[in-house]
């Protein structure tokens, strides 16, 4: 028998004070009695932490799942607690984590206090599928280095810089946090010809850029395949599905392209490209329950890859922080590429997001 799961996303203000040693001692705390109740309890789910705020996903049986919340909000550690989202979902999305843990990491602060900043922290204006999706994609982002000391390490004066990836997500934020507020998805898609119409605009965007990608010899020697990672064939396979002509889809012109001399300016493209697979299950998810039938067989954009999703993503990052160590020199331009690809999105999707927003 298929397992019923209720999904509850809220938001509530830190009531945590103390030394920064404090701090760090109190949010352990939490995640160790979370990790272990909700393992005792059969839920599963992720929290976010910064000076601020909470914000935690809990997935699992209705009554379990209400038990854990209503203890949440007796807890003196947090004030305000808003429920952003509670209903049924159509599985759970964080299954290997009876508490996954985002920190408070300087690209996660950036990108959390990026959707609290643009409602004005205001908890009643956020929404529960922005915040779900993001804690979805930063779980797996950092699922590789998720314990319970993330985001509280100080580091020495010594200490290494931090790796390619990090860096990147770091100074690509405010861009990232732009795209997202700018596409809302899955949100923005209401029907089948909206999603016909969104599968033709990002193939217009993919498209080009994948190309100009794969003119570069060295991805085989960073051990990065990249013909298995483009996103060209499923957005054609779709669109052709639905019985659109991917051939009449407009595409990005070359003056719109990101201008991406070397190799490591396409490396940090293809960061940009390999990273928005991170949010399609999310997106998937959505779309199946509120227009399923009428997308059915064309959805291998979004879902495509399926479970690989993860193992794809880790295996890219660990090429991609690799490059970093042994070619510091070149960590700049991969930051620029990512940031040229990043403003290039941007301005191609602006005037289909300001049309699709007049349309009833």
């Amino acid at each position: 028998m298929n397992e019923t799961v209720q999904r509850l996303i809220y938001y509530s203000r830190n009531r945590i004070s103390g030394s920064p040693g404090e701090l760090a001692d109190a949010i352990r705390n939490i995640l160790a009695a979370s990790r272990r109740n909700n393992a005792q309890m059969g839920v599963t789910g992720a929290l976010m932490f910064n000076a601020g705020c909470f914000a935690q996903v809990l997935e699992g049986p209705s009554a379990a799942v209400e038990v854990i919340f209503e203890r949440i909000q007796r807890d003196e550690r947090h004030g305000d607690a808003t429920v952003l989202g509670f209903g049924p979902a159509a599985g759970r999305s964080f299954d290997r984590w009876s508490m996954a843990f985002v920190g408070t990491s300087i690209d996660d602060v950036a990108r959390y206090d990026g959707v609290a900043t643009e409602t004005g922290y205001d908890p009643s204006r956020m929404t529960g599928g922005a915040l779900f999706g993001s804690l979805h994609r930063l779980v797996l982002e950092e699922e590789a280095a998720a314990s319970a000391n993330l985001g509280f390490v100080t580091p020495s004066p010594a200490a290494a810089p931090p790796s390619l990836s990090c860096l990147l997500r770091a100074r690509t934020a405010p861009l990232h946090r732009r795209i997202e507020a700018l596409l809302r998805l899955p949100g923005a898609v209401r029907d089948r010809d909206g999603y016909i119409a969104w599968l033709g605009r990002i193939l217009g965007c993919y498209e080009p850029l994948e190309r100009s990608l794969v003119l570069f010899p060295e991805w085989e020697a960073l051990g990065v395949a990249v013909p298995s990672r483009w996103h060209t064939r499923c957005l054609v396979s779709d669109l052709a599905g639905l019985g659109a002509e991917p051939d009449d889809v407009p595409r990005m012109q070359i003056q719109m392209v990101p201008d991406l001399p070397t190799f490591a300016h396409a490396l940090g493209a293809l960061y940009v490209l390999e990273g928005a697979t991170l949010g399609g299950s999310v997106i998937l998810r959505d779309l199946e329950a509120r227009i399923g039938s009428a997308i059915a067989g064309a959805t291998s954009f979004f879902g495509g890859r399926g479970d690989a999703v993860g193992p794809m993503w880790r295996s890219f990052q660990a090429a991609l922080d690799g490059f970093g160590r042994e070619q510091p020199q070149r960590r700049p331009d991969v930051v620029i590429g990512g940031e040229r690809t990043f403003q290039a999105m941007l301005d191609w999707f602006s005037p289909f997001c300001a049309a699709a927003g007049d349309r009833p």
